[in-house]
């Protein structure tokens, strides 16, 4: 071959891998996106499974059981023990993904095998545990996304202020719908039976600031969701609804407007209408 038909064959597997990586790219953040959804439709298996061996009662979106840290059959947000640093979190105190984790034994439970490593029997893992393995992406409780941004507080929500600038490479939070706080909500626990319509009845949200969601707002036309995660391709964040599919759902203008145009709801889930 002439010098120039060399050139040119260069020339053309170039132009191919341009036009091909693009593509490649896409394929990558679909995969993504897609194990996301797989997730969350798994999340709803262990939501469904700890409701029929708990009277039909639905996992909260965070609890706060410290009165009761004498109690043997608190099993969930243990103390750090000692030498921890930092420490992973008012003990005691956690979210949805911190009973599921526990309820089904989900692994790994140590991230080095260190002695000096937090034993994850109890506790579902935190900052701590993805900045010692940063590429742990097994998490079935987690985005397969990672987060690209944080609210740089000091600590995740339900307790903290915001997630920490550090998590912004880390799996991102699937954030539990704030209607089940039992921190904020006077420890009002619900059954299934209580939801009127479980089909648009939103339980996670994608996030990137922690475990539950937070609202803002002073009026119906105004409420929203903060931190909310648009991470998939299409700026598009994903819901698990209490029946058990997912939506992706794009920006929307308000709760209001979320439940009266795509059918779904954050709000009053217990009623009949939010608005």
């Amino acid at each position: 071959m002439s010098l120039v038909e060399i050139i040119v064959v260069i020339g053309v597997i170039v132009l191919l891998v341009a036009i091909l990586l693009p593509g490649l790219s896409v394929a990558r953040r679909n995969a993504i996106a897609a194990k996301s959804q797989s997730n969350l439709r798994q999340i709803h298996t262990y939501l469904t499974e700890y409701s029929t061996s708990n009277r039909d009662t639905l996992v909260p979106a965070a609890f706060d059981y410290s009165a009761q840290a004498g109690d043997p059959r608190v099993t969930v947000r243990s103390p750090s023990p000692p030498g921890v640093n930092p420490p992973l979190g008012d003990p005691y105190k956690g979210s949805w993904s911190d009973i599921l984790w526990a309820y089904n034994k989900i692994g790994p439970l140590n991230p080095t095998g260190d002695a000096g490593d937090y034993d994850y029997r109890f506790d579902s893992p935190d900052a701590a545990f993805y900045d010692k393995d940063p590429d742990e992406s097994s998490n079935v409780l987690r985005s397969a996304a990672k987060m690209t941004k944080t609210v740089g507080g000091d600590g995740a929500f339900p307790f903290g202020t915001g997630s920490l600038q550090t998590e912004k490479d880390q799996p991102g939070y699937f954030a539990a719908n704030h209607f089940f706080d039992l921190t904020t909500n006077g420890s009002l626990w619900y059954t299934t039976g209580q939801i009127k319509r479980p089909a648009m009845s939103a339980y996670l949200v994608d996030s990137f600031g922690g475990e539950v969601t937070t609202l803002t707002g002073s009026s119906p036309a105004q409420y929203q969701l903060e931190y909310i995660d648009f991470r998939y391709p299409g700026d598009l964040a994903s819901m698990l609804l209490l029946d058990g599919h997912v939506e992706n759902q794009p920006a929307w203008d308000s709760l209001r407007d979320l439940e009266q145009s795509r059918q779904i709801r954050f709000l009053k889930l217990d009623q009949q209408q939010a608005f």
